[in-house]
């Protein structure tokens, strides 16, 4: 998990520092087969692989669209079978959830069960992140997979109608 602390906090650095601000977004649909899911982005995201533990993962994706004030990031993490095996549900979300707040030095400010067929999820909003940034996450674990889709921005982030049209737009695809 601590590779995905470093994820997460990259993704908090770079919700400050990407100088490029958009006038509009482009909002399109953008499907990830090999990684199982479905997600609007408001621009062409970029993908890179997440740094992970070879003990704990199979593999990890990252994509992500930034903009001066905020950022928006879509993670697919596919589990070793045994890890699974080995450990609750409930627990792997809250090492997610634990870890996620440690890399942004947040303070999390309220998380709740979502419904998501199939699955076991979460929405946390995180509040003071490296400095005094907001984050709205969905965490949804379904079977070896853990998918974290989350925006970065400032204050207010977490209740803006583009937010809300990312962290909606996510479905999984079984077309893998």
């Amino acid at each position: 998990m601590a590779n995905m602390r470093i994820a997460f906090l990259l993704a908090c650095i770079a919700a400050t520092t990407w100088a490029h601000a958009a006038a509009a977004y482009d909002w399109k649909s953008y499907r990830y087969p090999d990684d199982g899911f479905v997600v609007d982005f408001p621009a062409a995201p970029k993908v890179a692989n997440a740094p992970l533990s070879p003990a704990q993962w199979v593999r990890g994706k990252q994509y992500s669209a930034n903009f001066s004030t905020v950022a928006f990031f879509a993670q697919a993490f596919l589990y070793k079978p045994d890890i699974r095996a080995k450990v609750a549900p409930d627990d792997l979300l809250r090492v997610a959830i634990d870890g996620a707040s440690q890399a942004g030095t947040c303070a999390s400010k309220t998380e709740s069960e979502l419904s998501f067929p199939g699955a076991i999820a979460r929405e946390v909003i995180f509040d003071k992140c490296g400095g005094d940034f907001r984050v709205k996450m969905r965490l949804v674990l379904i079977a070896d997979w853990l998918y974290s889709v989350y925006v970065v921005g400032n204050p207010g982030v977490e209740n803006d109608q583009d937010t809300s049209r990312f962290l909606d737009s996510f479905n999984l695809v079984s077309d893998r």
